[in-house]
């Protein structure tokens, strides 16, 4: 898989120590979290000294002291973006173990991080054991690595269970924050069409009975001519 979100240390100087900031920056953004804000001070002139703070996702880091604010910013930034990191992984699990994000998305969810990583879209064998009662087991291959999935009760069901346990163990791995992007998006998505449409059904519910919804109410109170 990708590495999109390995945190080795830059080899050699500033420059390259400058991701780390660039790197928060850009993350947030994808992660539809606030920009991070920083503050840095000069704690003494001779030898020099710099600290730096960083507000990032609702967390506050402060940096050691630094001989200049470049470096303190960067080492502040460093810190934050593995809590960052961490904090956005763990959120995507939760949305997905606690059924947040619904079963159906799951199929859909994996497609979009097949095409995302630029890697082959996963595929499925589904059966259906025999017995007493009509159930369905699906595995899923992904990037060489096969996913079982739940017992469902039907073919659909038994794909999406598959899906849900290659994305389960995909945010388990170094490329964790890239899935869990991807089921934080979709969950906002759902959320707002969820939100839209228990509105609509509060709308709705305020009509006079025999009035259907999106016709205009008419006074009864007309004026006479």
């Amino acid at each position: 898989m990708g590495e999109p979100e390995n945190l080795k240390a830059p080899t050699a100087g500033i420059a390259e120590e400058v991701s780390y900031k660039n790197r928060l920056q850009q993350f947030t953004q994808r992660a539809s979290i606030p920009l991070p804000v920083y503050k840095t001070f000069c704690e003494a002139q001779h030898p020099p000294s710099f600290r730096s703070r960083v507000w990032a996702n609702g967390t506050c880091f402060t940096s050691n002291t630094c001989p200049c604010k470049m470096m303190a910013e960067q080492e502040v930034a460093k810190l934050a973006l593995a809590d960052v990191i961490r904090k956005v992984k763990d959120e995507g699990s939760s949305l997905i173990r606690e059924g947040k994000v619904t079963t159906v998305l799951c199929k859909s969810i994996m497609n979009e991080y097949a095409v995302k990583m630029n890697m082959e879209r996963p595929t499925y064998d589904t059966v259906q054991p025999k017995g007493l009662l009509p159930v369905f087991v699906s595995s899923l291959i992904f990037n060489g690595v096969t996913f079982t999935g739940d017992t469902a009760t039907n073919k659909k069901e038994a794909e999406n269970f598959a899906a849900r346990s290659a994305i389960l163990s995909i945010l388990g791995s170094e490329s964790g924050t890239t899935m869990s992007e991807i089921v934080r998006s979709k969950f906002r998505l759902f959320d707002e069409f969820k939100s839209r449409k228990d509105s609509s059904m509060v709308d709705d519910s305020s009509m006079p009975i025999g009035v259907n919804p999106g016709e205009k109410l008419v006074s009864l109170n007309k004026r006479r001519s």
